[in-house]
């Protein structure tokens, strides 16, 4: 399937990191073969993420981390493979290539499956962060540190609340005077970086805040200060629902 056929499946433009995703899943990540049949990722990534995972839930009653799922499943694939069944048929061919490369090792025949299919599940990472998708140079797992590194919503958390002092929310309740004022006594604490506010569906009071506040200026303790606009994002909430509009945030900085 080309680009040009997922862009028209999906509606939606496929942008770089997406594409990034998507050749992940997709490029073969093992040129091997095993009884004469290439190994193929995609059905690694199906097999456990569409089949094992959520069976796996709903043993559990709740999401297992990430030893407890790539643990259970190689035992699972050991009892299919010892019982002849015809269920997870590409993960017991990687079982079998690992078997195959490390002969009577079969820890570490183990050891490697165990870390090929933690690098393929897509478990409690919602991010598709580009360098962890692009990691191809482990050869058992990443730092432990990492995936928590790499967790965009763990990392919003903490920037919300080491920015909740220097945050301020345009509300309907404020005109662009009141919100003036309050980022002046910011301006005079220190803080040389504010954060607007507001929901998406009230851009006209965030428009208007910041045209009042670029053209009058901020007359503080240590003279007038002009703001300026210097990166503008668009927040989802990760329980989103289709009633709830996104939330738009203006970094605001002074003119040096």
């Amino acid at each position: 399937m080309s680009i040009k056929e997922v862009r028209s499946q999906l509606g939606v433009p496929v942008r770089q990191a997406q594409l990034k995703s998507l050749l992940r899943v997709f490029i073969p990540d093992y040129n091997q073969t095993v009884n004469g049949t290439p190994i193929v990722n995609w059905r690694i990534f199906q097999e456990i993420n569409h089949q094992f995972l959520p069976n796996c839930a709903d043993k559990l009653n709740r999401d297992p981390s990430f030893t407890e799922a790539r643990s259970m499943l190689y035992r699972q694939i050991i009892r299919v493979r010892q019982n002849q069944q015809q269920i997870y048929p590409e993960l017991n061919r990687l079982l079998e290539l690992y078997a195959q490369e490390y002969g009577l090792a079969a820890n570490e025949a183990r050891k490697a499956f165990e870390a090929a299919v933690e690098r393929r599940m897509l478990l409690n990472c919602r991010c598709s962060c580009s360098s962890c998708l692009d990691d191809r140079n482990s050869d058992i797992e990443s730092p432990g540190l990492s995936r928590n590194l790499l967790n965009r919503p763990l990392l919003t958390e903490w920037l919300n609340q080491v920015r909740t002092p220097q945050t301020l929310a345009v509300t309907e309740k404020e005109d662009a005077v009141s919100i003036c004022d309050r980022i002046r006594l910011l301006l005079e604490d220190g803080y040389q970086v504010i954060y607007l506010r507001v929901s998406s569906d009230r851009l006209d009071s965030l428009c208007s805040t910041i045209s009042y506040i670029s053209d009058a200026g901020i007359d503080t303790d240590v003279g007038m200060v002009y703001p300026m606009i210097t990166d503008i994002q668009t927040i989802y909430s990760n329980d989103l629902k289709f009633t709830e509009p996104p939330v738009i945030e203006v970094t605001v900085r002074p003119i040096q």
